[in-house]
């Protein structure tokens, strides 16, 4: 177990006055206090601990008298703190002992005004903590109170969401589409969990890009923590599209390390460029077999999109339609046309469904037709087998090779022909539970 010093949540500089700081409350916190407040009685008079109290907190006596009164439900973290403080230095208690006593006890914390929500206090390190550390680490942004983090995947910050709900028992906003971008984002404001990942987890106010790494308490922790915290930002950061093949880019060196260091004790293999590419730092797997994806499965939130794919990889795909239609809707979303692309999944489909068969150097001349291209990556664009893989996976397509007459030299000139499987019944496509409404999947 890896416990959080509750106590750092206070900010001597931020939180310099009563109405900046941070409450704890707690079934038996007030009969703790209560219990240590009659140890001090028994050394001060009230009065003469108001004036220690009223020094050290910088408040008048009169703000200490509410602040020690009997069954008060929220407590100061400071006045907390500081009762502790004046226990070791007057009656040379245990200071750590009565620190415990005391974290032990709370279990809500608020900011002091009368519109703050409590959270639950999270006093432990925990895997659903670690991947909110590491999905920030990935793409949050932390401004003061305010926390933001985006992605191409709904779903994705859909669990950061219930990670942070869960962890914290709280409700938070709607996950929104950012406008002019294909980009959804969680955002919002919270003093208390902004200062969870400033204090605990070294996440400074502003940018991180290029200096961001796994917080060494996570570090320093089991396997487990470790990589819930690569989960996190695998789920956020790595690439994996229509090649089955994972990638990872960042600009910070020390992170894209880290998470090279959890892969390696969690025995997956990848390659590493051990030099900056630009302004990144990058790794990648080979081409991902059934045999060796499998270990991947548990590095990315079950039911996100890089999920699906990697589960794709181990068990096909499970989704079945009527409707080319539905076919077409699903490869888009799926398997979207990337900027700088000259070609999509789709183009491809769409050529295959009025060709019925076409073989490769046909299908080459077909997209540069279709896409008003010049040129197109030579006479085999090598690209386009990643799209044929996609189709023959789905059993859209089967492949056979074919003569195509006799060579100059002897021998006989064969190509690779692809063709349509017009049972539409026996294809299968990426199933997501969220096309639901979208497609009609056929059971």
């Amino acid at each position: 177990m890896i416990k959080l010093d509750l106590f750092k949540l206070h900010n001597e500089t931020e939180d310099d006055t009563p109405f900046k700081w941070i409450l704890a409350s707690g079934k038996e916190l007030s009969r703790e206090v209560s219990s240590i407040l009659n140890d001090l009685y028994l050394k001060f008079k009230r009065k003469d601990l108001d004036a220690i109290l009223a020094s050290k907190l910088k408040v008048s006596k009169v703000t200490t008298q509410r602040l020690r009164r009997v069954g008060r439900k929220w407590y100061p973290i400071i006045f907390l703190q500081t009762i502790t403080q004046i226990c070791k230095e007057s009656l040379n208690f245990n200071e750590e002992e009565l620190r415990n006593r005391l974290l032990q006890k709370i279990e809500l914390i608020k900011c002091n005004h009368s519109f703050s929500k409590p959270v639950k206090a999270a006093k432990e390190l925990t895997i659903d903590l670690c991947k909110i550390v590491g999905a920030h680490a990935a793409d949050g942004t932390l401004y003061g109170s305010f926390i933001r983090i985006s992605d191409e995947d709904k779903q994705a910050v859909e669990k950061f969401k219930r990670w942070v709900e869960s962890t914290f028992k709280i409700k938070l906003t709607k996950v929104k589409p950012v406008k002019g971008s294909n980009e959804w984002s969680l955002t919002f404001r919270n003093k208390i969990i902004a200062r969870y990942l400033n204090k605990f987890f070294d996440f400074p106010s502003g940018t991180k890009t290029y200096f961001v790494d796994e917080p060494k308490i996570i570090k320093n922790s089991n396997l487990g923590f470790r990589k819930a915290f690569a989960l996190g930002v695998l789920t956020f950061e790595a690439g994996l599209g229509v090649k089955p093949q994972i990638e990872f880019c960042v600009s910070s060196k020390s992170l894209r390390d880290s998470i090279c260091e959890i892969l390696e004790l969690a025995n997956i293999e990848i390659k590493t460029m051990e030099r900056e590419s630009g302004t990144y730092w990058r790794f990648w797997t080979r081409t991902l077999t059934k045999d060796k994806v499998l270990k991947w499965l548990e590095l990315f939130e079950p039911k996100t999109e890089k999920w699906f794919k990697i589960y794709e990889i181990i068990n096909g795909f499970q989704g079945k339609v009527s409707s080319v239609i539905d076919v077409f809707y699903i490869f888009n979303e799926v398997y979207p046309n990337k900027p700088g692309s000259k070609v999509s999944l789709n183009d491809i489909f769409q050529i295959i469904l009025e060709q019925k068969e076409v073989y490769r150097y046909q299908l080459v001349e077909l997209i540069k037709q279709n896409n008003n291209l010049d040129s197109f990556g030579g006479k085999w664009a090598h690209g386009v087998s990643h799209y044929l893989n996609v189709l023959k996976r789905a059993d859209i397509i089967n492949t056979e090779k074919r003569s195509f007459g006799k060579k100059r030299r002897g021998g006989d000139i064969i190509r690779e022909v692809y063709k349509l499987n017009s049972n539409i019944n026996s294809w299968r496509v990426p199933f997501r539970p969220w096309f639901s409404g979208k497609v009609n999947y056929v059971k």
